[in-house]
């Protein structure tokens, strides 16, 4: 095993600024060993390590990686003073463990679950998903979109299409597929909504035709699946849907939980005001009028049951993509005004429909309001937020 502790300064370093110090149980009883959600690599700064279980993101001394290798096993203060005692005293020791503990590079027994989920899905996928929560948003999103006009005078943005050099083979027309061909032709992104209720049975159609299960089965020795009108890899359908209501005639504001096996709506929470949304979606102003805003989310144990390895993490984001573009059709086949955003705030969003963030968390929104009759000609076009 690796010296733990050969450089003191570290040591120094992570425990100058204690504010408790251990007491004598915490000595004798405490056990700790490193973070099963810690990814570490080196960035701008130096070395830089990721916690994904308690979301620490922090620089550190790179001669801290000897203590940490030393912490695979849970350690008391006593025994690991003992196994390194270049490192300090046992008091020293306990100091460094639970400042350590603070930092989000050990855990504590006892202060989480030992058969934490995403441990199947480390560290790529967790690193990944825990990594690019709760995004920062510009207050005028024309801050973000004006400088692109600057870059591309000088950094023109890449072709939307490519062309190969080959032989040639030119295709017939699309054969017509009637309703079909009509909403996947006029499918776009809806930033000029109009506030008006959408209703009962248009939301009932695009919650049963996007979510809704269909048809039941059964795997041999494994259980139950369901199927859906898109899909789903092993049939696992790890996408849940959560509405939030603004204006539907004939329910409430509120916000829901779709049940896909009944068909119904369960109500969870109070109304979400117009300007509270736009802050969730990351002050997106355009979005305010619509009628109603469903969050999607990923119940991930039903993948990883299936599927314990990290590509598959990239099944259910996938799967969100499919969900998102037969919302988008139904929507449209209904002539109302579809939209959907990966820009919102984690935590915030999470908090508003009930879900941990953990086990279950936010990953895509959708949304539909009836079409901005001046906007027909350009849709998705972002005018500035009227004063």
């Amino acid at each position: 095993m690796p010296a733990a502790g050969r450089d003191v300064g570290v040591r120094l370093h992570l425990t100058n600024d204690m504010t408790e110090r251990p007491d004598e149980e915490e000595i004798a009883g405490a056990r700790y060993r490193r973070s099963r959600g810690l990814v570490a690599y080196w960035s701008a700064a130096g070395f830089a390590y990721f916690d994904c279980a308690s979301g620490s993101r922090r620089t550190a001394p790179a001669s801290v990686v000897p203590l940490l290798d030393a912490l695979e096993q849970w350690h008391s203060p006593a025994s690991f003073q003992e196994a390194h005692p270049e490192v300090g005293s046992t008091v020293e020791v306990a100091d460094l463990l639970q400042r350590m503990t603070e930092m989000g590079l050990t855990e504590k027994e006892g202060a989480h679950d030992e058969t934490w989920l995403w441990r199947d899905w480390m560290p790529e996928a967790a690193f990944f998903h825990f990594g690019t929560r709760d995004a920062d948003y510009p207050v005028d999103l024309l801050d973000h979109e004006l400088p692109l006009v600057e870059k591309a005078k000088t950094y023109p943005q890449p072709s939307p299409t490519k062309s190969v050099s080959g032989p040639r083979t030119p295709l017939p027309a699309p054969s017509p597929l009637g309703d079909l061909a009509h909403a996947l032709l006029d499918r776009r992104t809806w930033r000029q909504i109009d506030a008006r209720p959408i209703a009962l049975d248009h939301l009932a159609t695009i919650l049963s035709l996007t979510w809704g299960v269909q048809r039941r089965g059964r795997v041999a020795g494994q259980g139950e699946v369901v199927f859906k009108t898109s899909p789903s890899g092993g049939a696992r359908h790890p996408v849940e849907a959560y509405v939030i209501v603004n204006a539907v005639d004939g329910i409430p504001g509120g916000v829901y939980h779709y049940d896909s096996a009944s068909h119904g709506l369960v109500a969870l929470g109070p109304p979400v005001s117009r300007e509270r949304l736009v802050t969730l979606l990351g002050n997106q102003f355009y979005f305010s009028n619509c009628a109603v805003a469903v969050v999607m989310t990923a119940c991930f144990e039903r993948t990883m049951w299936r599927y314990p390895f990290t590509r598959a993490y990239r099944t259910v984001l996938i799967e969100a993509g499919h969900l998102a573009q037969t919302f988008a059709l139904v929507s449209t086949a209904l002539e109302l005004a579809p939209f959907q955003t990966i820009a919102f705030k984690d935590t915030e969003l999470e908090s508003v429909i009930g879900v941990d963030g953990v086990t279950e968390s936010a990953i895509y929104v959708v949304g539909v309001g009836h079409r901005g009759q001046d906007a027909l000609d350009h849709p998705g076009r972002i005018h500035p937020r009227e004063s």
